[in-house]
């Protein structure tokens, strides 16, 4: 809906957020902004944030994270071939270049007409996510290229650029990792979501002049809560539980199954996936104590090249009658708070969505992640369970079945070590925001 930006504003502290989406039909990309937004306003809770670049129009989104229901404003940065269309990241770039040799009046006066320079001019911080993984040239360097363009106008809007725990690179060309070099020595604070993400940062900015600080901290969603679905296939789980068997939550990829993004440089797997995850189906099936969900986890549309829905659809049609009835297909809508709630009912899991992954995990699910790219161990280690990584673009397809059948035997013990190791790992998560938050108010960089 269309919005005043009055009606979202208030005193306090005021931050804009790059690379989220509390709408985004990927669930991770929704679990990374909600468990953000919430984190930071656990702290801060008089903090007005706007979200750049993840709209057409201005509008205003609301979520409830526990108790609360709290009110975003999204801000639309565009980037069509008209660069004269309204919200053009064209506009924002020569607002802040000329608002430079203007008096501070006429400046003011322009940027009364834009709601979105409004923001990015009260501003006390800037802060990136990038989607957890986007900060690369693996989806494409187009899309490497326009979230840049939203990093850089921190600097040009003499903001704090921070950036919240994600994956870096890989970048596969020259001009791929100029464009990060340049990003990413704009920044205050740089955190990765893995060590070795942290270690390729500091090789790229190791030349500049301006470092930022580099850290570690784990993946913000790790902190997400679970809210209770109401979708249909709830009530088939619980039956399927109450009757004794153990539940297996498979994650299917649209963009595996669909051979990746046309324009991106996704590595290719061992195994064809579509003949993989059937194999994986029909081997648990064919044990009467196991009961399967098929986990769609990007609920894009079909024809998209990358909607879970259509993936998992297709393989459902694939499973036998005889063994149908333990073989459950999610169905519905659902956001990323539901998606944790059903993914916890499972015994064990298994997904090639990251933060399908993610939700299981910190829900102590024994899980293993079925990788296309090393984000996966990297964040996997982060619990040291990088053993449970198997690697589909190494590993055929006998040799993962061999890796889920040892991990659902291990299950106990897996789920153990989890136990011990989940709550280390969120408060390392908790402690980042506590220190940038204080930070903020205290005007200081650390």
């Amino acid at each position: 809906m269309s919005i005043s930006v009055k009606k979202v504003q208030k005193d306090g502290p005021s931050i804009c957020v790059l690379g989220v989406s509390l709408s985004n039909s990927n669930l991770g990309v929704q679990a990374l902004s909600q468990a953000a937004l919430g984190l930071w306003w656990s702290y801060l809770p008089e903090t007005t944030v706007t979200i750049l670049g993840s709209s057409r129009d201005s509008q205003v989104h609301e979520f409830t994270l526990g108790a609360r229901t709290r009110s975003v404003l999204a801000e639309p940065i565009r980037y069509c071939v008209n660069v004269f269309a309204a919200n053009h990241i064209a506009f924002y770039l020569v607002y802040a270049l000329i608002s430079k040799a203007l008096s501070p009046t006429i400046a003011l006066r322009l940027s009364r007409r834009h709601s979105g320079i409004r923001a990015l001019l009260g501003a006390n911080a800037v802060l990136d996510i990038t989607g957890g993984d986007s900060f690369s040239d693996i989806y494409g360097t187009w899309r490497l290229l326009r979230g840049s363009l939203n990093k850089l106008l921190a600097r040009l809007y003499s903001k704090r650029l921070v950036f919240l725990p994600q994956t870096y690179g890989p970048f596969g060309s020259a001009f791929s990792r100029v464009i990060a070099r340049i990003v990413l020595s704009q920044a205050e604070v740089v955190y990765s979501r893995d060590h070795a993400g942290a270690d390729c940062v500091r090789t790229l900015v190791s030349s500049r002049s301006h470092k930022p600080r580099v850290d570690y901290a784990p993946d913000v969603a790790f902190c997400l809560p679970a809210s209770r679905s109401v979708v249909s296939s709830v009530r088939q789980i619980e039956e399927l539980k109450n009757n004794g068997k153990l539940l297996f939550g498979l994650n299917v990829s649209g963009l595996l199954l669909a051979g990746g993004y046309a324009n991106g440089k996704m590595p290719s797997l061992k195994e064809n996936y579509e003949r993989l995850i059937v194999q994986i189906l029909l081997e648990f099936l064919n044990d009467e104590t196991m009961a399967v969900m098929l986990f769609p986890h990007v609920l894009a549309g079909r024809g998209t090249g990358e909607s879970d829905i259509e993936a998992c659809e297709m393989v459902y049609r694939q499973v036998p009658e005889h063994v149908r009835d333990r073989c459950s297909l999610v169905e519905g809508s659902y956001g990323a708070q539901e998606a944790k709630f059903l993914i916890g009912k499972c015994d064990f899991f298994a997904g090639a969505r990251m933060h399908s992954c993610i939700a299981a995990l910190s829900q102590c699910v024994a899980t293993v992640g079925m990788a296309y790219s090393d984000k996966f161990l990297g964040v996997f280690d982060v619990l040291s369970m990088g053993d449970w990584v198997a690697d589909l673009r190494d590993l055929d397809g006998k040799a993962i079945i061999k890796k889920l059948k040892e991990g659902l035997l291990k299950r106990n013990e897996m789920q153990l070590e989890l136990r011990h190791r989940i709550g280390c790992v969120q408060n390392q998560v908790q402690q980042m925001f506590e220190a940038l938050t204080s930070d903020l108010t205290r005007g200081v960089p650390r």
